[in-house]
């Protein structure tokens, strides 16, 4: 094992190693608080209710002191994870999903402190051979902060490669968030009106003599 590092796999995390869990994944994944405007990170009673399910398997990379240093969660039961689409892989993969190789990765993370030691490999490489020989498709999400700073898509494709025959890898969904801003005056005139209709197609605002969104007269 890298670095001494241990690799536990089991379904249901509880008691002390619940904790230790939870303050890996809480370090792992602090600094996506603010640096992803989609919340990325699970509240701890949302982490207590994955921890528990038993159609999520769990992945910790364990140092020899105890502390848990990289975690991941993996389900081909694709309705015990959140705001994930069954319906997408099944169009999408009708073959695989029917077979139950359609494979989600809920999330895989290390510590600050822990990154380059090994725990990443670990878990990725044992995630990759114990499902690549058996085919499928594996999905994971990836915020864009770690696409282009950690290039995570190529280092997990990599590091398949090294125990995985033909491995293929391609993004197959993705999702902007636009943000529009104006100036803010120096003062607002709070009893100033507001225009009472827009029209979109025009970007003008409309207000009429019959009243809000009436219809202009004809001319």
């Amino acid at each position: 094992m890298p670095f001494g590092l241990e690799l536990i796999v089991q379904t249901v995390v509880d008691g002390e190693l619940r904790e230790r869990t939870w303050d890996a994944y809480s370090d792992s994944f602090a600094e996506l608080r603010s640096a992803a405007i989609q919340r990325h990170v699970m509240t701890r009673e949302e982490f207590d209710a994955v921890m528990a399910d038993e159609r999520v398997t769990i992945y910790l990379a364990v140092r020899p002191d105890g502390v848990v240093a990289g975690i991941a969660s993996l389900s081909n039961d694709l309705r015990s994870m959140p705001l994930v689409s069954p319906e997408f892989f099944e169009a999408r993969w009708p073959r695989e999903y029917a077979a139950g190789q359609c494979w989600y990765i809920g999330f895989v993370g290390v510590r600050p402190s822990e990154q380059g030691g090994g725990a990443f490999q670990l878990i990725v490489g044992t995630v990759a051979s114990t499902l690549g020989p058996r085919g499928g498709v594996l999905v994971l999400d990836v915020p864009q902060r770690n696409m282009e700073g950690f290039h995570v898509p190529r280092a997990v494709k990599r590091i398949a490669d090294a125990v995985v025959a033909d491995v293929s890898y391609e993004m197959v969904d993705s999702q902007g968030y636009w943000a529009y801003t104006t100036p803010v005056p120096a003062e607002i005139d709070l009893r100033d009106p507001a225009p009472s209709t827009i029209d979109l197609r025009e970007g003008v605002s409309r207000t009429t003599d019959e009243g809000p969104g009436a219809a202009p007269s004809p001319r």
